[in-house]
């Protein structure tokens, strides 16, 4: 089975604050996240309250303080892929979140796929999560259903928004999608946040539209904390990083601004700082949730 990513301390398990790489570049003008070049802004993460960067150049992370997890594009080259997880690992990183395959994958060719991450991770003694992503093998939940059928012992990092907006998930019944991806959530170690809608894929949380999306997202991030907190050991953490993309990825939403020309419509830095909140708040009721539940077991 892959691994939590831990600390070896007493700690008991907890959330870790992150933010992705990706949320720092080319912040608008308005934002008051940081300005500058890389290292200015990683010095700046940790007066913000993010204790983790997850970044695809592990190198770069180097002069970060914090915990630096790794994340990374493989296809189906296993030499590739054991080689990349082993860098990640030399380089410090606590784990490494993949964006495996294509998706045009067989059944077969996933099982492959997925055995060669057990036997890495394993050999490298490093966490590897697989994410739910578009344009990966992981692409469709009946799909990754059933790989988790024949490879229980999987662990992936939950990327909910690729789901909501590329499976229509509103459209094919919330309550019934949700009911059936209880084994993601169980095993999910890392998780992607940014809220979605079934045709845009990245919203505000403050925007109108966003209030219909977010409980759902609320409901999943509290189930793969549960999932976590299930056989967290002391010391061990599920990282929850904040992932926004800037507007050359075509994610970030762009408004005419009072000079006629196009502009974010928000602030990517304060909304990763608001969704760190709403993860933490949900980690802390899954804590609840779970001793409510051990309560009424021992009265029993």
């Amino acid at each position: 089975m892959i691994a939590n990513t831990g600390d070896e301390t007493d700690r008991a398990p907890r959330l870790v604050s992150g933010v992705s790489l990706a949320t720092l570049v080319d912040l608008p003008l308005h934002s008051i996240g940081p300005h500058g070049n890389l290292s200015d802004a990683l010095s700046q993460l940790g007066s913000a309250g993010f204790d983790a960067l997850q970044t695809p150049y592990p190198d770069e992370g180097r002069g970060y303080g914090g915990i630096v997890a790794a994340i990374t594009k493989q296809t189906g080259d296993r030499k590739a892929l054991g080689d990349c997880i082993k860098r990640n690992r030399d380089a410090g990183c606590d784990s490494t979140t993949l964006h495996l395959g294509t998706g045009f994958e067989d059944e077969r060719e996933m099982l492959s796929l997925g055995e060669a991450v057990l036997d890495f991770s394993s050999a490298a003694q490093h966490p590897v999560y697989i994410e739910t992503h578009r344009a990966t093998m992981t692409q469709d939940m009946w799909r990754t259903l059933r790989l988790i059928r024949r490879l229980p012992e999987l662990r992936f990092a939950c990327d909910f928004a690729q789901w909501y907006l590329g499976q229509e998930i509103p459209y094919g019944g919330t309550e019934a999608v949700l009911a059936r991806l209880g084994p993601v959530f169980e095993r999910t170690r890392l998780l992607h946040l940014r809220l979605a809608s079934g045709s845009a894929g990245q919203l505000l949380s403050d925007e109108h539209d966003a209030s219909i999306h977010l409980p759902v997202f609320k409901r999943v991030w509290q189930a793969c904390c549960a999932g976590f907190l299930e056989d967290a050991k002391p010391g061990e953490y599920l990282g929850a990083y904040a992932e926004l993309l800037p507007p050359r990825t075509g994610y970030a939403r762009m408004v005419t601004g009072p000079d006629g020309f196009l502009i974010e419509s928000g602030d990517r830095w304060l909304e990763a700082l608001r969704l760190i909140d709403i993860a933490s708040a949900c980690f802390n009721r899954a804590i609840d949730a779970r001793r409510d539940a051990n309560e009424r077991n021992h009265v029993q």
